[in-house]
């Protein structure tokens, strides 16, 4: 029956109780228009015998009577509807339901999360910087002289001489005067950088302010941003010393002198090692390398005397007394320490939670943010703490182990410890560890084998022939002890061949290829170390 003959035919009460119960259902306009149309045949039926507008009056005030109070009738007919939808209809009404749910969970997580004030109560800026010190006196600090030397290299070298700087050519007669020329000029640097060479230690001073801290990787953005101008002049100097200052004083046949700058090279590495930052620490190793590269080519490709070889070896001792670990993870620490402090609330004893910012130091994974959310719980403050400790201590375990170590079941465990077990925080920086890890050995191997190699050039120098083995060059006094390959754990492999001798290691493939060396598959020149069949062979030399 349409509107306008209900609107004919019923009283004002009927209607006025069709509208109330209609408003009451309070659902799709469609089905409010349904329940108006069924409503309204109902009242037309019960009034369609009435002939008077008294009767109708009276049968729809009876009508009204029996359907009962407005409120129960229109609940009743909206769950009637509800039961009668559609199987597809219940199921996306249940899906959104679902998804409502969802989405109020979500929020209500969310808002509790940014709700929070972290507190900073630890300038590790301070503590960093009394870390890498450790209350020595300024007078035995390595750093303002590197620093010096970095303004005074501040010299673009000309046009002619960056063929060599890029490894793509070498001095020679066309270009001496400009080698001379700026190496003359480079100088005063060059000056520096000795004079820091032959400081007992080094620390750099960190500064960062609070304002200055605004990455997503917190404190760490700051010092680099502070920092990198600093070592990329190092490098660079480095670089312009060894390429230019050593090949110049080689041309010049100043052999005991191409040496020594080669010393100091290696010893600028070396005291950025295991100290400061991870990047500060990378950069120290490449410098080492540097040094150790151009130490070997010169006793390979120059008459050095055996004096000049025990002053070289001499040097090598001295540099590895005391030493252990190259790599320290302190600094890495601290990062991790004070985002906790930035990202997280404090209860004063230890305690607090994870503000938004603070969830992938909290959690593993993203499978663990989200059972975070379900359930409402995520580690807390002290808990977070405790991880970074824990997973630092591990660490510092696993860069101890020798690469040789690495097949045993501990070193599996703590590999797994440093790739799996840590927050999303880390993840993205733990391959360099691992790389810093590889590279440090490399170096360790490097400095052994060098000390070695001049021992047995001084016994052939002494004695008119190679010795037999590592062993008669310890028993005649050349050198101190027979140096252990990190890669076999056993000692270097040494053979004497006709007029000369092999020394190697097993390379990281961690097996012994008879001195093949590796292949760089990439134009298949020769490698001391790579990833692959082949071991580092450290003498002779690879050209």
């Amino acid at each position: 029956m349409s509107d306008n003959k209900s609107q004919e035919c019923l009283p004002k009460v009927a209607l006025d109780f069709i509208d109330a119960v209609v408003k009451k259902v309070r659902y799709r306009k469609k089905i409010r228009q349904e329940v108006r149309e069924e409503l309204t045949d109902h009242f037309y039926m019960a009034l369609k015998d009435c002939v008077t507008d008294e009767g109708k009056q009276q049968v729809a005030e009876e009508v009204i009577e029996e359907f009962g109070d407005v409120k129960i009738l229109a609940s009743l007919i909206r769950r009637g509807k509800k039961r009668c939808r559609s199987l597809w209809m219940k199921t996306v009404v249940a899906t959104m339901e679902v998804i409502g749910v969802l989405l109020l969970l979500v929020v209500l997580r969310v808002s509790y999360l940014a709700i929070g004030t972290p507190v900073i109560s630890v300038d590790y800026v301070v503590w960093l910087n009394d870390f890498v010190r450790q209350g020595r006196d300024e007078s035995l600090n390595a750093n303002p002289y590197f620093e010096k030397a970095v303004v005074l290299s501040d010299i673009e070298a000309p046009e002619s001489l960056k063929g060599i700087l890029d490894e793509r050519g070498a001095i020679n007669g066309e270009n001496i005067d400009d080698v001379r020329a700026y190496v003359a000029k480079m100088d005063p640097a060059f000056a520096a950088l000795r004079q820091g060479a032959a400081k007992l230690y080094y620390w750099p001073v960190y500064q960062v302010g609070e304002n200055e801290i605004t990455s997503s990787m917190g404190l760490l953005s700051g010092l680099l941003d502070k920092r990198m101008p600093a070592l990329s002049g190092i490098k660079k100097l480095a670089i312009r010393m060894g390429d230019l200052g050593v090949a110049l004083k080689l041309y010049d046949g100043d052999i005991d002198g191409a040496i020594s700058d080669s010393l100091v090279l290696l010893r600028l590495g070396q005291h950025m090692e295991g100290t400061g930052l991870l990047i500060e620490q990378l950069v120290g190793i490449a410098v080492a390398g540097k040094g150790y590269a151009h130490i070997i080519q010169i006793i390979d490709t120059e008459n050095v005397s055996a004096e000049l070889l025990l002053r070289c070896q001499k040097q090598l001792e001295s540099f590895s007394e005391g030493r252990n670990l190259l790599v320290d993870f302190s600094s890495e620490k601290v990062f991790q320490l004070d985002y906790i402090q930035r990202t997280f609330t404090d209860d004063g004893t230890g305690g607090g939670r994870a503000l938004l910012k603070g969830l992938p130091l909290a959690v593993k994974d993203f499978d663990d943010i989200v059972r975070g959310f379900v359930t409402g719980n995520y580690p807390d403050r002290r808990k977070a703490v405790a991880s970074v400790e824990s997973y630092f201590a591990e660490s510092k375990r696993f860069v101890s182990i020798a690469p040789w170590q690495t097949k045993t079941e501990e070193s599996d465990a703590l590999t797994a410890k440093m790739t799996v077990d840590v927050n999303m925080q880390m993840k993205p920086i733990v391959q360099s560890f691992l790389q810093i890890r590889e590279l440090s050995w490399r170096v360790m191997a490097s400095h052994r084998s060098l000390i070695a190699v001049c021992g047995v050039l001084r016994y052939e120098k002494d004695k008119g022939e190679f010795p037999s083995d590592l062993q008669d060059v310890v028993k005649a006094g050349y050198i101190k002890g027979v140096p252990v390959d990190p890669y076999s754990g056993r000692p270097f492999v040494y053979k004497r061949t006709d007029g000369n001798f092999l020394l190697y290691s097993y390379g990281l493939d961690l097996d012994d290829d008879g001195a093949s060396p590796y292949i760089n598959p990439n134009g298949g020149k020769q490698r001391t170390w790579g990833r692959g069949d082949g071991d580092a062979v450290f003498w002779p030399v690879i050209r």
